[in-house]
């Protein structure tokens, strides 16, 4: 028992390290999603992709749906999946600095089948 004893305080170091990460990984998420829920449309411009997708999950909880961010892969054009009333919906989020094309519109038909979701709504930040 004095052994183990010995040994974590030995290793005091190590766990006061975990924990300043783990609190700075925190402090950063939480400052993020702050940010996120203030965004405006000069923002939005400036957003690369995934930061757009996490405004949108933003947005979303705001108004009171579940939110499933799907991820990057394998997500047949589905970038979100809220939930509000038993209804499922699939979003596809597009932040490009162009116009959206046929293929995005195919890929979001694709992910409203995979989802088994009745509706799907495309969102991108492209305007004139």
């Amino acid at each position: 028992m004095i052994r183990v004893l010995e040994l974590l305080a030995k290793l005091w170091l190590l766990w006061a390290l975990v924990a300043a990460v783990g609190t700075a990984k925190l402090v950063s998420w939480l400052l993020e999603r702050q940010r996120l829920k203030k965004a405006g449309i000069a923002e939005v411009d400036r957003m690369d992709g995934l930061t757009f997708e996490r405004s949108l999950v933003s947005f979303f909880r705001r108004l009171g749906y579940r939110v499933e961010h799907t991820g990057r892969q394998g997500d047949y054009g589905a970038d979100l999946v809220v939930a509000k009333g038993g209804r499922r919906t699939v979003v596809q989020a597009k932040c490009w600095k162009k116009k959206v094309g046929v293929r995005a519109v195919q890929e979001s038909d694709d992910a409203l089948l995979c989802a088994s979701a009745p509706a799907g709504w495309r969102w991108s930040r492209f305007h004139n």
